[in-house]
Order: C-alpha cells, then structure tokens, then sequence
C-alpha cells in the first residue's frame, strides 16, 4: 500500500541512525508498520480475525497507554488507524479513537498513525 511504502521510505529516513540500526524487521521485511487492533486491545472488534498467536501487548492493557498525543504544547488527542480491515468491508479500517478505545471508520478518511517497530536482541 502507499501508506507501507510512505512508512518504510519516508518515514523511516526521520528516524535517527543510532535508532534504526536497533531495529529488527518483522515477518515480511519491513522495519514499520501499523500495529493491529489484536495487539492493542487484545481482541478483534471490528478487523478481520487474527491469529491465536498475536496478542495484547503488555503496556496497552491500560486504555491511557492506547492513547495518542499530537506532539502540541496543548497535547491533543489523536486517533489513528490500525492494520486490520474491518470484516465484510472494502472500504474501513479499524481505529483507536482518541479516548483510547476502539472503532472503525472508511479508508478514506484522514487519520493519524502510530508506527511500532522492534528491537534486536542483543
């Protein structure tokens, strides 16, 4: 997708050396991606199933930690999308909202992103 693209050129090249040279690629390569809704809230809501395997990631048990800031002095809250595509849809994604819970919305619309990445072991 642009978005892949655009996380794994643009993206990416923000990001400091020191950091990058730390980052372990997933599965298919890529060292960004979007998380998913499984790995922020444990289970699927609105995406399409996901593996036994994918779960909650530790940190985002607490609905504070799902939550995004814009980076602002204000530190407004943003929403931003999520891997999965919602089932029986062509056109929406799930979302975390700026309250930190989930939901769904059309492709189409702007949102922000919240990139994960890993880090090797050392």
């Amino acid at each position: 997708s642009d978005l892949r693209k655009k996380l794994n050129g643009e993206i990416l090249n923000l990001f400091p050396a020191e950091l990058t040279d730390m980052m372990a690629p997933f599965d298919n390569g890529d060292l960004l991606r979007l998380p998913t809704e499984k790995e922020i809230f444990g289970e699927n809501y609105y995406g399409e199933y996901e593996s036994p395997y994918v779960k909650q990631w530790k940190p985002m048990k607490k609905r504070r930690n799902r939550m995004a800031f814009d980076g602002t002095k204000e530190e407004n809250l943003q929403w931003y999308w999520l891997m999965n595509k919602v089932r029986e849809s062509a056109a929406c994604f799930a979302f975390v909202y700026a309250s930190g819970y989930a939901d769904n919305s059309y492709a189409s619309y702007s949102g922000g992103v919240r990139p994960a990445f890993k880090i090797k072991n050392r």
